[in-house]
């Protein structure tokens, strides 16, 4: 695959990335079911929740300087980005391994992947 083509599927996965955690927290923060989810703002003391925002921040600057990229006003994403964006995506993949491991067989993975969970 040509870069500009990567470019592309990366621009619109870290722009789907950024509008499901957008959702995820606005359902978190409406809802709340009062169990496993607690709501606004006592959801900000869950390691998991702050992985996920950070994350959906970090994708959304990444969105902008994609969309920089490919309107030819700039050449490459920020050396501080990526490290910002890797550092997300190990929070995220410690959470995953976190709620698969310990915290679905505890609680039951229909419980865990309900609501806010279920888009983050």
């Amino acid at each position: 695959m040509n870069n500009n083509k990567r470019l592309l599927v990366s621009f619109i996965l870290n722009l789907v990335t950024s509008l499901l955690v957008l959702t995820g927290a606005i359902v978190a923060f409406i809802v709340g079911d009062g169990t496993l989810t607690s709501r606004y703002p006592d959801i900000f003391k869950y390691f998991t929740f702050q992985s996920n925002i950070f994350m959906g921040i970090v994708c959304l600057f990444y969105v902008f300087n994609q969309l920089q990229i490919i309107q030819g006003k700039k050449e490459k994403i920020n050396h501080v980005l990526n490290v910002f964006y890797h550092v997300g995506a190990t929070a995220i993949g410690l959470t995953f391994v976190i709620v698969i491991t310990v915290l679905a067989p505890g609680y039951g993975f229909d419980k865990m992947y309900n609501y806010a969970n279920l888009f983050f």
